[in-house]
């Protein structure tokens, strides 16, 4: 028998964290006043991976960037939505029209602030999924992503 990360949990944040930003005040405001995703672009990295990511929402967009001298990951609002378009992508195109409805920050058991878990809401289209939570994860310098799913356990 397998065992499986509870949906969407909440990471500890620690002093490290603190020290590389809050992210608490961006977290609330792309919940409370964002409205729904519109767009997501990336910035690539030379080998391929993804450096950063913007968000474009209704009402604000924001950047989710990797922070290279310790991998670490750093949100923060932004004016506009720049890079390769990647709203057509898995996961990305289940979340188009949805708004935000969850944040959570990821604290590795190093005291890094190295991830980001995003919950959106109510799906927009009927063939979108009804429940659609999206991490993003830094690992040697890079975005990784990936979607966790509801477990029956």
């Amino acid at each position: 028998m397998g065992w499986a990360w509870p949906m969407c949990a909440r990471a500890a944040t620690s002093e490290r964290a603190e020290l590389h930003g809050n992210m608490a005040p961006i977290a609330k405001q792309i919940v409370d006043s964002y409205g729904a995703l519109t767009d997501i672009r990336g910035r690539r990295l030379s080998g391929g991976g993804l450096a950063a990511l913007t968000l474009g929402f209704e009402r604000g967009a924001v950047l989710i960037a990797a922070v290279g001298d310790d991998d670490t990951i750093r949100v923060s609002a932004v004016p506009e939505v720049e890079g390769d378009s990647l709203s057509q992508l898995f996961p990305w195109r289940d979340a188009i029209g949805r708004g935000v409805i969850w944040v959570w920050s990821l604290t590795n058991q190093q005291g890094y602030q190295d991830g980001s878990q995003l919950e959106f809401g109510k799906p927009a289209k009927h063939d979108q999924p009804g429940q659609l939570c999206v991490q993003i994860v830094i690992a040697a310098s890079a975005l990784r992503r990936q979607q966790i799913t509801k477990s029956s356990a």
